[in-house]
């Protein structure tokens, strides 16, 4: 009983901090372009009575982001590259464009 109502109480939780809200329409304010990158992170491993770090390699791609804002809400959406391209800073959007 007490599991169900702890994770119930997360969910509410990051249900209030993330809120419901999400902008579908908005005036350009930033773009930008992220280029492909390979990343390392470690993961600590005990093998007998010692503890090692195992690095390992996470590939990113490329990334392409317009940030938008209707009114006082702010969203960044991740948008193919022709349509990053084809989009101008202070240019009113729909999110259903792309």
């Amino acid at each position: 009983m007490k599991k169900i109502i702890v994770l119930l109480l997360i969910f509410l939780c990051s249900f209030i901090v993330t809120g419901c809200k999400t902008l579908d329409e908005g005036t350009v304010y930033s773009k930008t372009y992220m280029p492909a990158h390979t990343g390392i992170y470690f993961i600590a491993m005990r093998i007998g009575k010692t503890t090692q770090l195992i690095p390992r390699h996470t590939h990113h791609p490329d990334r392409w982001e317009i940030c938008v804002e209707f009114e006082k809400d702010k969203d960044c959406w991740d948008v193919p590259e022709e349509f990053y391209d084809s989009v101008e800073i202070g240019e009113y959007i729909y999110k259903k464009d792309f």
